[in-house]
């Protein structure tokens, strides 16, 4: 009988007004924490993104200048260098995807050659093992589309799987065959010749055989990879170009070749030794990716002091609310001790009480975050772009957890210490006016 009293008791705690507002209270700087957590852990997972797994942020481009191809070469006996070759490597090849065209957009990827060290997580299928194979993002988006403000916007629903692609077939063409356009022939003269080059030029027929992680590298999710010797075939050895016009308006032009190095340092912690010898070396250079330090810092600083600030605000608030709940109830705890009920029996009704709405509080909060996250990240990706990428803003379930367990374990010490001290007293204490 008592312990269905027990329950009955806790349950018409849970309607008192009291607990009500405490609820929407503690609800309220749950979400905050959460938020909080959350921004933490992207920041964290950015900055592991970029030291780990990002080929990029441990790439640098050293300009040729006046060195030569033997000084240049000497760079490879750089420690920790692992790559030296043309910044040929670093420009992306794009292909306009007419398998992926749909009524409303064009299809369109871009390759990157499949280097040393990319650090390309296999998903589904296997790596490529010659020169006609590619890897495909597993969360693939093929497209290329602008809004009226020439804003590149990406459509969330036209994301493909890429494991439903593995075994179909990419067409690409070559560019070096591409004809360009010189200063002193008349569009109509190059119209003619890029005509005939789209008659005559062969496709090269690539098979999907792979997807890789793309949450995990800073890549663009129509970001495929072909072998190193399939890009040099089709990747063009031009740079770029300048024309110049005489007064007499006798126009010449000059066409450039990627003439730079690409170098790859083998870890991230490495990268500040390498650019002390490239100093040393009196080599000009440049990151691919540049990561500030400074930001990082006061992304995680910032979220960091406020969820501490909401934390103490919340333990401090549960120990008040306990605090004076149990003095106002210090009759009923005097009544119940009256009715027979031993000290255990009354302090799990309270602990029942305590439980209950903190629960009721952590899952209707952890809804309403859901709910702001998910709104948050819809129109973030709309508008920046970042699913675009791998930055996903993912959920932080072991914070969560955690910050969930220890404010638990918290509130049941405060009141199961505060109970015992009225529960040391003598029922006519607790009952008559005395305290």
């Amino acid at each position: 009988m008592k312990g269905n009293s027990i329950y009955e008791i806790s349950y018409k705690h849970l309607k008192e007004k009291r607990n009500i507002i405490f609820s929407i209270i503690i609800v309220l700087l749950i979400i905050v924490l959460y938020i909080t957590s959350t921004i933490i852990n992207f920041a964290l997972q950015y900055q592991n993104n970029i030291n780990k797994k990002s080929l990029n942020a441990r790439t640098l481009i050293v300009e040729r200048g006046s060195k030569t191809d033997e000084e240049l070469n000497q760079i490879s006996n750089i420690n920790h260098v692992v790559l030296n070759v043309s910044d040929k490597y670093r420009a992306q090849f794009p292909v306009s995807a007419e398998e992926f065209d749909e009524k409303d957009i064009k299809g369109n990827i871009v390759f990157n050659p499949l280097l040393i060290n990319n650090g390309i997580k296999i998903i589904n299928g296997r790596t490529i093992e010659s020169d006609y194979e590619i890897l495909i993002p597993e969360e693939f988006y093929p497209h290329v589309d602008f809004n009226d403000y020439g804003e590149e916007v990406i459509y969330l629903d036209k994301i493909i799987k890429g494991k439903d692609l593995i075994g179909k077939s990419i067409k690409v063409y070559s560019e070096r065959e591409h004809p360009v356009k010189s200063i002193n022939q008349s569009w109509s003269e190059y119209d003619e010749l890029y005509n005939k080059w789209i008659e005559t030029r062969t496709p090269i027929s690539l098979t999907i055989v792979g997807t890789y992680d793309s949450s995990v590298n800073l890549l663009e999710k129509n970001t495929c990879f072909m072998s190193l010797k399939m890009f040099d075939n089709v990747k063009s050895d031009i740079n770029g170009g300048t024309a110049s016009c005489t007064q007499d308006n006798i126009c010449t032009e000059e066409w450039f070749k990627y003439v730079d190095r690409m170098i790859v340092v083998d870890e991230y912690k490495n990268l500040d030794y390498v650019k002390n010898e490239l100093n040393n070396m009196n080599f000009s250079y440049y990151p691919v990716l540049n990561f500030d330090m400074g930001t990082f810092k006061m992304l995680v600083s910032i979220p960091m002091c406020v969820g501490l600030i909401i934390s103490i605000i919340s333990i401090t608030l549960i120990r008040n609310f306990i605090a004076k709940k149990l003095y106002n109830k210090r009759k009923e705890i005097g009544l119940l001790k009256t009715l027979g009920f031993d000290n255990n029996q009354i302090i799990n009704i309270y602990s029942k009480e305590n439980n209950i709405i903190l629960s009721t509080c952590f899952i209707i909060g952890f809804i309403i975050y859901m709910i702001i996250v998910k709104t948050i990240k819809y129109y973030i990706y709309v508008a920046a772009e970042l699913e675009y990428y791998s930055m996903n803003i993912e959920i932080p379930f072991i914070y969560i957890l955690l910050l969930i367990a220890l404010l638990l374990l918290l509130s049941n010490y405060i009141l199961k210490k505060k109970i015992i001290k009225y529960l040391s007293y003598n029922v006519s204490d607790l009952i008559g006016d005395s305290l």
